[in-house]
């Protein structure tokens, strides 16, 4: 399993890297990914998971250190399996309010 990644950005003055670090549990689903991004801020995925292994919720945070108006934006996903364990809903949550949430998939 690949725990780290290092790419070089072309064309850029002075030279930048982007890397990205990944941390597993001990049966293999990632928990945690930390992603330097192109505006020289830190992405950070946080993953969370049932016994059996469905991705419960995902939880997104974006740093912006070049933007004024809106330098983090968070987004929780957020999947809810019915009793034979397929996916009913999948709902999003934008920056921590629940005023912001909202159902973007559903399943009968």
């Amino acid at each position: 399993m690949v725990t780290g990644t290092k790419i070089r950005v072309f064309n850029s003055g002075p030279e930048q890297w982007l890397t990205t670090t990944t941390y597993y549990d001990d049966k293999g689903p990632v928990l945690q990914t930390l992603s330097s991004n192109m505006t020289g801020g830190i992405d950070i995925v946080t993953n969370k998971y049932d016994f059996s292994g469905k991705l419960l919720s995902s939880y997104v945070v974006n740093h912006n250190s070049q933007s004024t108006l809106t330098p983090e934006m968070r987004v929780l996903t957020e999947n809810l399996y019915n009793a034979a364990d397929r996916l009913k809903t999948v709902t999003k949550t934008l920056n921590d309010l629940t005023t912001t949430k909202r159902v973007i998939g559903s399943n009968s």
